[in-house]
C-alpha cells in the first residue's frame, strides 16, 4: 500500500488590511499606521514581483501622490516596510494632516497594481473648543417652548452640562427643553462641553419670558380686589384707570370697575 502526501501551494489573492481604520492624534504629535498586503506568487507563469510601494492622501494628475513626494509632509514622513507588510510614520502632525490614508503597492504583472480602500481615517483629538449655545426662538412668551442647544467641536466627543443662573441643572444632553415657560424661568443660562482632555464653558444666553399682556393679548383674567388710599371722587368710575402703588409685577386693566365700601373691584391681566 502506497501513500502519496501532496502539497498544494496556498492560494493568495490582491488585498490590503489595516490595522485600524481610525487613528486619533494630537496635532504635533508623532503617529504611526500600518498594514500587510497579499498578491498573488505567479500569474500567467509569471512570478510576482512587488516594484513598488507607498503611502497616500491626496491625488495628483488623477493619480495617488506618493507621501514622501508630497513637499506638505517633507521631512516628516518615513516608511518602515517588510516583504508584505508596511509602516508609516508622519511626526510633527499639522491640522491639514487629518486624513483618510491609503497603501498602494504595484508590481511587474500585468494590471498588478492594488490599493487599499477605503483607508485609514486620522482625526484630531482635542479639548472641548467652540462651545456656543443657540436658541430656538428669539422672543420668548408665557406658555410656549424653548429649545437650547449645545455645541462643540471635540475628540472624543463631549459630554454637556448644564447651568442656569450658575446653578446646575440636572441635565446632561446636548439640547436642553423647556416646555410651556413661566416667568420664573428667566434668567441666564450656558452650558460647558467636557472630555478626558479638558472642559470649556458657552457664552451665556438670557431668557426673558414675556407676559402676553405685553404684547396686547389678554390672558390669565382674573378679579382682584385692590384697596385704594385714592379718594372715591378722584377715580373714573367707567373707563379703565392705571392704578398705582401695587406690589404686583406687571398689569394692565382689561374692563372697567366700581368701588364699593373703600375697596375697588376689577378685572386684571397678571404676570
Amino acid at each position: 500500500c502506497l501513500c502519496f502526501i501532496i502539497f498544494l501551494p496556498t492560494c493568495q489573492t490582491w488585498g490590503v488590511e489595516y490595522a485600524s481604520k481610525r487613528i486619533c492624534a494630537f496635532e504635533g504629535s508623532t503617529v504611526e499606521i500600518s498594514c500587510t498586503y497579499t498578491y498573488p506568487p505567479r500569474e500567467y507563469n509569471k512570478k510576482t514581483v512587488v516594484q513598488r510601494k507607498f503611502w497616500y492622501a491626496k491625488l495628483k494628475d488623477s493619480n495617488p501622490l506618493d507621501l514622501k513626494e508630497d513637499p506638505d509632509y517633507a521631512g516628516r514622513v518615513t516608511y518602515h516596510c517588510s516583504e508584505k507588510s508596511c509602516l508609516l510614520r508622519i511626526s510633527g502632525l499639522r491640522l491639514n494632516d487629518f486624513a483618510e490614508y491609503k497603501f498602494r503597492f504595484e508590481t511587474n504583472q500585468l494590471y498588478g497594481s492594488f490599493i487599499g480602500s477605503p483607508g485609514v481615517f486620522l482625526t484630531e483629538t482635542d479639548a472641548p473648543k467652540s462651545v456656543s449655545v443657540s436658541m430656538s426662538l428669539t422672543e420668548i412668551m408665557e406658555g410656549s417652548s424653548v429649545t437650547l442647544t449645545c455645541s462643540s467641536d471635540a475628540n472624543p466627543a463631549a459630554k454637556f452640562r448644564w447651568y442656569k443662573n450658575n446653578q446646575t441643572l440636572l441635565h446632561e444632553d446636548p439640547r436642553l427643553i423647556l416646555r410651556s415657560v413661566q416667568r420664573s424661568d428667566s434668567g441666564k443660562y450656558h452650558c460647558v462641553a467636557e472630555n478626558e482632555l479638558g472642559k470649556e464653558a458657552s457664552d451665556y444666553v438670557f431668557i426673558n419670558v414675556e407676559c402676553e399682556s405685553n404684547k396686547g393679548t389678554k390672558i390669565n383674567v382674573q378679579i382682584f380686589l385692590i384697596r385704594m388710599k385714592t379718594h372715591q371722587k378722584h377715580l373714573d368710575q367707567t373707563g379703565p384707570s392705571v392704578i398705582s402703588e401695587l406690589n404686583t409685577a406687571a398689569f394692565i386693566t382689561v374692563g372697567s370697575f366700581f368701588w364699593t365700601n373703600g375697596w375697588l373691584f376689577s378685572k386684571m391681566c397678571v404676570c
